[in-house]
């Protein structure tokens, strides 16, 4: 299987060092995160005729050009538009901030040389779908209209938390994502409280939610 080769294009400018160590930090993303190990970075300056040699040499290895930091590496795009056989990027919000989803960026394009690379792609996407989707639960349980509720119910002592068992001797508990447990010598106790996981974490919790767990296992347990 052939691995891509990501071409690094770094501007110069008074920014430069700061440029290049972004781009440092960008290819050991690529590489660690999305095997893309065939790597390399060249200031934005450098020939294009260079360039094209260097590719020529290599023709059988999917290639990549990624302008880096706008400046002299953007006066560079017009003659690869115009003369390079290969594709390129351009990218100008470049800070340490960024490299993740840059890398993602720059993985995508060589995903369609690359079923290894694919796989990583649309694994990094699945993660970002889910890293989303619990930002936005945790902003919509902090709206008003469920904090006031939650806060009403704390008020009402009605929250099942596992903090509050009390009894004699209780055993050591153990406490997870959702239910605490009480191993005895003879018995084992669980009990579920209100609190909510979601993408292997805990959330939130949610009033009476611990409560009609508990009554539901009562039920069935009874029977």
């Amino acid at each position: 299987m052939t691995i891509p080769k990501v071409l690094v294009l770094v501007a110069s400018g008074p920014d430069g060092d700061n440029l290049m160590s972004s781009a440092h930090s960008l290819c050991s993303t690529l590489s660690s995160k999305f095997a893309l190990t065939n790597t390399s970075i060249r200031a934005a300056t450098i020939p294009l005729e260079r360039l094209l040699t260097a590719n020529d040499a290599e023709s059988n290895v999917p290639l990549l050009f990624v302008l880096f930091g706008g400046g002299s590496a953007s006066s560079l795009a017009s003659l690869l538009e115009r003369e390079a056989s290969v594709p390129f990027m351009c990218m100008e919000d470049v800070g340490e901030d960024n490299t993740t989803y840059n890398a993602y960026q720059i993985a995508k394009w060589c995903s369609l040389a690359s079923p290894e690379v694919r796989r990583l792609v649309q694994q990094t996407s699945r993660e970002m779908r889910q890293a989303r989707l619990v930002e936005d639960a945790q902003i919509h349980t902090k709206c008003p209209k469920y904090e006031q509720a939650i806060a009403m119910c704390f008020d009402n002592d009605g929250m099942v938390t596992g903090d509050r068992v009390e009894g004699k001797n209780l055993p050591e508990k153990a406490r997870g994502k959702v239910r605490d447990r009480y191993a005895g010598e003879t018995k084992l106790a669980l009990v579920t409280t209100d609190r909510q996981s979601g993408f292997d974490r805990m959330l939130a919790s949610v009033p009476y939610k611990g409560a009609v767990l508990n009554l539901t296992s009562a039920f069935w347990f009874e029977k």
